[in-house]
């Protein structure tokens, strides 16, 4: 069974694994493309809130809080957890937890990443705007 919690101190190096794993293992690079460098700023600027299964961390969303409002910046499962329903589970307790019920939360995703909005619109999230171009791959991002 996964525990959903508020990264703790000791979980950066975990993480910043996590994080680098998922990211070269994406087959559409533009999608989470996130650099060495861009990932150990994330992780000194940043929340994160995690998902472990025995004790080993699978699961993390990045996010900052921005006066009432929180934005994920990033999430991610181990490839070999995925299609098993934590990262709904997960996300879902995110917004239980640290939006207090009151706080906008939102994110942008690319849009020819159909999994992932299958997932937010399921958690409740509904496509906002469009940033054209957003992504290296000349690709929209669709803020929800």
């Amino acid at each position: 069974m996964a525990i959903h919690r508020p990264a703790l101190p000791e979980d950066t190096l975990e993480i910043e694994k996590l994080f680098s794993m998922i990211s070269s293992s994406v087959e559409v690079k533009a999608q989470f493309n996130w650099s060495v460098q861009a990932i150990q700023t994330a992780m000194n600027e940043n929340k994160f809130f995690v998902s472990a299964v025995d004790n080993k961390i699978i699961a993390f969303i990045c996010y900052h809080e921005l006066a009432d409002d929180i934005e994920i910046l990033a999430l991610g499962i181990d490839p070999e957890y995925s299609g098993r329903g934590l990262m709904k589970s997960m996300v879902f307790n995110f917004l239980t937890s640290c939006t207090n019920g009151s706080s906008l939360c939102f994110l942008e995703v690319h849009e020819g990443n159909s999994k992932a909005i299958g997932l937010y619109q399921a958690l409740g999230f509904k496509i906002d705007r469009v940033r054209a171009n957003y992504y290296a791959d000349g690709a929209n991002a669709l803020v929800m």
